[in-house]
């Protein structure tokens, strides 16, 4: 049989296996939109594809961590997973409405908008006050997350740092 199969490198970084048994690869590709980084993570995916899986269309990549040798080695902020200071907009829809009541680069203490729909552009996390000054109850929403029927919102916060979840 002449196609790839999984293999080993010689270099020791790693065995060729498909996407999904490769978690820093994965967590990379998956992200792409939320951390606008897609032409890295295609980089990155181009430069560890070893073949293919047997005869299939299965692309393999050669990953860059050796699960057995590196147990508790490798951290989510060595080398290009660094997390990016925060960048982008919140767009706050009304009813029905298919351009943004407002959008948001930075905190308002002050804006009065009933909300139907919300949708986070780029990489923050956003908290939507039902009283100005970000007092009252309040909503966090998040990158790639879809928010609907919020209701009354009177000031928006702009999170240095998503909450954990």
């Amino acid at each position: 049989e002449n196609s790839l199969s999984s293999q080993t490198s010689s270099e020791g970084q790693g065995s060729c296996v498909p996407l999904d048994q490769c978690d820093s690869l994965q967590v990379m590709w998956e992200s792409r939109y939320i951390m606008m980084n897609t032409l890295e993570a295609l980089g990155a995916l181009e430069r560890a594809h070893c073949g293919f899986l047997g005869s299939s269309h299965v692309p393999l990549f050669r990953c860059p961590e050796d699960p057995i040798n590196e147990v508790g080695r490798h951290v989510i902020t060595d080398g290009g997973f660094d997390t990016p200071a925060c960048a982008g907009t919140v767009k706050l829809f009304g009813n029905g409405d298919a351009e943004p009541e407002v959008v948001a680069r930075d905190s308002i203490s002050k804006v009065k908008v009933v909300v139907d729909r919300v949708v986070v552009v780029g990489n923050c996390c956003w908290r939507l006050h039902r009283n100005k000054r970000f007092r009252g109850r309040s909503l966090t929403v998040r990158p790639g997350a879809t928010h609907t029927g919020i209701g009354n919102v009177k000031s928006i916060k702009k999170l240095k740092e998503c909450p954990v979840m």
